[in-house]
């Protein structure tokens, strides 16, 4: 199995989009880089995960949650819409982290929401 990570050397709750995020409850970088080291240590040595790494950007303070990146399929990346601009700068770092994968990129148009209306 193979996973991308994002070391949070630049993780902080910059903006808030949802109920869990809030700029007065910042995280403890210290705390955030120990406890995703022992994370990856964890997955590499006791599951024998292959761990890729994306390289975290300065102005990407959230890019250490690269589940949210977008979905594998059939040696496809299907690279997530967000729904916020912030979030939209993503793309392009995630697009590259995948590329070692030998993982052929590419983005929908439109939204699951606006397909969905659509349809109903």
């Amino acid at each position: 199995m193979q996973l991308l990570m994002c070391a949070p050397s630049y993780y902080g709750i910059e903006y808030e989009i949802n109920p869990w995020m809030s700029r007065a409850r910042q995280s403890d970088p210290q705390r955030a880089q120990q406890q995703w080291n022992s994370l990856r240590r964890l997955l590499e040595e006791q599951l024998s995960v292959d761990v890729r790494l994306v390289d975290a950007q300065p102005e990407l303070p959230d890019m250490v949650f690269t589940a949210n990146a977008g979905l594998t399929w059939k040696n496809q990346f299907i690279v997530s819409n967000f729904r916020y601009d912030v979030r939209r700068q993503k793309r392009r770092t995630l697009k590259r982290g995948f590329a070692p994968l030998a993982l052929k990129s590419f983005t929908c148009r439109g939204s699951i929401t606006s397909r969905a209306r659509a349809i109903s």
